[in-house]
């Protein structure tokens, strides 16, 4: 009896294809991870940024605030002289 079926090995004929397969997936990989890298430094730098602003307008707040503060007490300053001025001027036409 012969046996006219001709056999073939399927990891042979498949073995060139997974390992080219598996190559791309490491450069694949080996992409990803460059690519995941660059996102973390931009990632990281852009969160230094945003912090040296956050200082910036923190102290830029401090300034309005010391600003507005003085405004304030020139303001009641200014109130009071005002009303002395016009409680003198009040008290000589009263007086007259």
């Amino acid at each position: 009896m012969s046996d006219n079926n001709i056999k073939i090995d399927p990891n042979a004929v498949n073995n060139s294809s997974v390992q080219d397969a598996v190559k791309q997936l490491d450069n694949l990989l080996v992409e990803t991870k460059m690519v995941n890298h660059d996102i973390y430094e931009t990632n990281k730098e852009a969160n230094e940024g945003l912090s040296e602003i956050d200082r910036e307008v923190n102290k830029s707040i401090d300034n309005i605030n010391q600003y507005c503060a003085g405004l304030d007490n020139a303001d009641a300053q200014a109130g009071d002289a005002l009303d002395k001025i016009i409680l003198v001027q009040a008290e000589e036409v009263v007086g007259e």
